[in-house]
């Protein structure tokens, strides 16, 4: 069923025209971003058909939200202050249809949203609103009020952080990632008709599902934004999400990117997702790495959520999105006008020739975008010379059979298009390779970024743009799949003018660089924007580490500095840190110079797996990762993870287990003199011991973490210890400043810790 327009009713008393002015203009935008809104504006010469007591009953019941707009005459109206003076009678209406439905809720109110003109008094606020009264005004903060209405409120069972801005994801008609690539989409309209009925339909008959397949590159997803741009204009303020799903996703990555469109960070586990969707359509573009037994299983829970339906472009078919819409090739009219509309040389020589149509349709075999990429080629060569170029490229290409990536025409006509920006500028292939890591989330600041330290230039990027590599849609930019898995094919291959170690040897510092500022405890401003950079562009530093271990032979020293690195950092994303992990203990395996460094990557894939709640992966990781540190003579590393072991233990409140693993791991600690290491694990057996009722045991650990996390000298790790001590009952006042005479030259530092555990 169609995910129904969102309803607003704003509420006002009629004090000036001025205000009815800045309600009608409130209204229009508020319209514009896709909205439903109901306002009286519209009916100053005529009243509704149903009368005005109806309309504003319905209006204030029936909608999604009530903005109301308050002012000193409103307030009057809805505290009822106003019965001796004349006029009022709407607001003092919808005044007493809001206090009724906040009486009958107990004051628990998700609908009713306070707001001011600009240059209102918080005193205009009705005292019963003021609760929920987050100062929002207009004309100014229009954007702020259109974000209250689409915001959500935390599911207390999810156990992810709430947004609190419009979900990326979400789709209005005007959004540019809906704007056609070519001036238009020739000969599809079957492909768009089969699609907007699936998302035309309606009430119980609704398809949940659908999938648009084809070959890549085959024009899917201009059909589907085709049918979403006319379906969107058509229900204005109806949910749509898109969702891109980035190149060989898991499951996992494919939840962490709807996740991202509905406005979250990022989720560690599939049942995080389930209770934050929402409902709406779900637009999943280059789906097809779901195409497993894994992968089809979760689109089946997608569908299992009421409200949620699934629309997909995909080159496989999903066998649990059932019967596909089948994209084939361009027929020879519209191949042609494809070619057209992509031109780049002289018009005249736009003829429709047969040797033209011949070429369009049996070489580049009507594909979409081997179509573009050759028209796009047009002010560097005439036709007949690109048809020339082509065969002969073709030609030596079929005879390779060292080319794992050839899909048909695409191939030849992508390598023609790179041998073109080869020829023009020195700095275009790097760039092109470079912006393939970052294919889904490419911006103007990054691709500076890129530039810089790939010694290149704006003219670079101005000949990917126009050769069709990259699509700018405003300050953003697109990177098909296609053409950035082959830009990665070729560059480890150094074929066809790509240079893969060129490109990683420019960006190794880049990658290093940002995860170094983000390693920080610290929450400085340096450290905070590094650690947002790392999250952002998480999934281009996990294809980055993917490549990296994929060459031949593969360059170890750097994969080992890589997780030296990121270590800490696998966290952000669990399971695409879990997949880096998996590909850098496997490169590394083998070579024995490089145990200490795998035993490490064990480890971390040991604490991913236990995040991802998966504890006997978790658990054979950690012996793993024991064994090597034990071979190696690595007494730290021997004493993390087995900190990490018994972190495991206890939670599956194996206490028993989990202390005599803290003990070796203390133990370790002590020998080799590291005061954090000993703070956590000393606060940790005191939980055990409080779990298990052992409370003499705990007295003499008390002042010992305490005396290490201050040793330690790090804020973060004396607060979490003094926490530990008053979550078992080591929080009394005159306790504490016994602890305190004992470390009596920290004092200052071990108040400030407890002062940080209770803001906590």
């Amino acid at each position: 069923m169609p995910d129904k327009p969102l309803h607003v009713f704003i509420s006002y008393a009629h004090e000036s025209e001025d205000l009815r002015q800045q309600v009608w203009e409130l209204a229009k935008y508020l319209r514009s971003q896709g909205l439903c809104v109901l306002t009286d504006p519209p009916y100053q010469n005529r009243a509704p058909r149903e009368g005005w007591r109806a309309w504003m009953q319905h209006g204030i019941e029936d909608s999604h939200c009530v903005l109301i707009v308050c002012t000193p005459t409103y307030k009057q109206s809805f505290e009822r202050r106003n019965a001796e003076q004349p006029g009022g009678y709407g607001s003092t209406w919808e005044a007493a249809l809001i206090s009724q439905e906040l009486y009958e809720n107990k004051l628990h109110n998700d609908r009713f949203i306070p707001i001011l003109p600009d240059g209102g008094e918080r005193e205009n606020v009705p005292t019963v609103l003021r609760d929920f009264c987050n100062e929002l005004t207009f004309p100014s903060q229009q954007e702020r009020i259109f974000q209250a209405i689409v915001d959500d409120a935390l599911d207390p069972n999810a156990n992810v952080r709430p947004y609190r801005r419009r979900p990326p994801g979400l789709l209005t008609a005007e959004d540019t990632r809906l704007a056609p690539d070519l001036r238009d989409v020739y000969g599809r309209d079957e492909e768009i008709r089969s699609t907007m009925e699936f998302l035309d339909g309606a009430d119980s008959a609704a398809q949940v599902v659908a999938q648009v397949t084809g070959t890549g590159g085959i024009g899917k997803t201009e059909i589907c934004k085709r049918a979403l741009r006319l379906w969107l204009q058509q229900n204005p303020g109806s949910r749509v999400f898109w969702v891109g799903v980035p190149d060989g996703a898991s499951p996992e990555v494919c939840a962490n990117a709807i996740a991202r469109a509905l406005g979250y960070d990022r989720l560690e586990t599939l049942e995080q997702l389930m209770p934050v969707l929402k409902p709406g359509i779900y637009y999943l573009d280059n789906s097809e790495s779901l195409d497993s037994p894994e992968g089809n299983a979760f689109l089946r829970q997608l569908q299992g959520v009421s409200g949620v339906r699934l629309l997909a472009s995909s080159r496989a078919r999903l066998s649990a999105l059932g019967a596909p819409i089948e994209v084939y090739a361009l027929a020879p009219d519209d191949a042609l006008r494809t070619f057209q509309d992509a031109w780049t040389g002289q018009p005249n020589e736009l003829r429709d020739a047969p040797s033209l149509r011949s070429f369009l349709q049996q070489d580049l075999g009507g594909h979409p975008l081997s179509i573009v990429l050759m028209a796009a080629l047009g002010d560097w060569k005439s036709v007949p010379q690109l048809i020339s170029d082509w065969k002969r490229e073709g030609t030596r290409l079929l005879h390779s059979e060292s080319d794992p990536s050839r899909r048909g025409s695409l191939i030849t006509s992508l390598s023609l298009t790179s041998r073109a920006l080869a020829s023009r500028h020195s700095g275009a292939l790097p760039l092109w390779t470079a912006a393939a890591l970052f294919s889904d989330n490419l911006d103007g600041e990054i691709l500076s970024t890129l530039s810089k330290h790939l010694s290149t230039d704006e003219r670079a990027l101005q000949l990917l743009t126009q050769h069709r590599v990259l699509r700018r849609e405003n300050e953003h930019y697109h990177m098909l799949v296609p053409v950035a898995r082959f830009a990665l094919d070729q560059a480890q291959r150094g074929a066809s003018g790509f240079d893969w170690r060129a490109v990683r040897e420019a960006l190794n510092p880049f990658f290093l660089g940002i995860a170094q500022s983000a390693d920080s405890i610290a929450s400085t401003d340096t450290a905070l924007k590094a650690q947002h950079t790392l999250i952002r562009h998480f999934g281009a530093r996990h294809r980055y580490a993917l490549e990296l271990c994929r060459e031949t032979p593969p360059a170890l020293n750097l994969i080992a500095q890589l997780h030296e690195k990121l270590h800490n950092q696998y966290q952000f994303q669990p399971s695409l840190g879990r997949e880096m992990a998996q590909a850098i203990e496997a490169a590394l395996s083998g070579h024995p110079q490089y145990d200490r460094t795998r035993a490490g990557a064990l480890q971390s894939l040991g604490d991913l797996e236990r995040r991802l709640d998966n504890l006997e992966q978790a658990r054979a990781h950690y012996r793993d990762a024991l064994e090597l540190h034990q071979k190696v003579q690595n007494d730290p590393g021997k004493a993390n993870t087995l900190q990490s072991l018994g972190d495991l233990e206890q939670t599956k409140k194996q206490y028993g287990q989990a202390l005599q693993i803290y003990a070796e791991a203390l133990a370790l600690y002590e020998r080799v003199r590291t005061s954090m290491g000993m703070a956590y694990t000393a606060a940790e057996m005191i939980r055990c011991l409080h779990a298990l009722g052992m409370r003499e045991r705990m007295e003499p650990l008390a002042p010992f973490a305490l005396q290490q996390a201050v040793a330690s000298n790090t804020p973060a790790v004396m607060a979490y210890v003094v926490g530990v001590l008053r979550e078992v009952g080591y929080g009394e006042e005159g306790q504490a400043q016994a602890v305190s005479r004992r470390l009596r030259r920290f004092k200052e530092l071990v108040f400030r810790a407890f002062r940080g555990a209770n803001r906590r």
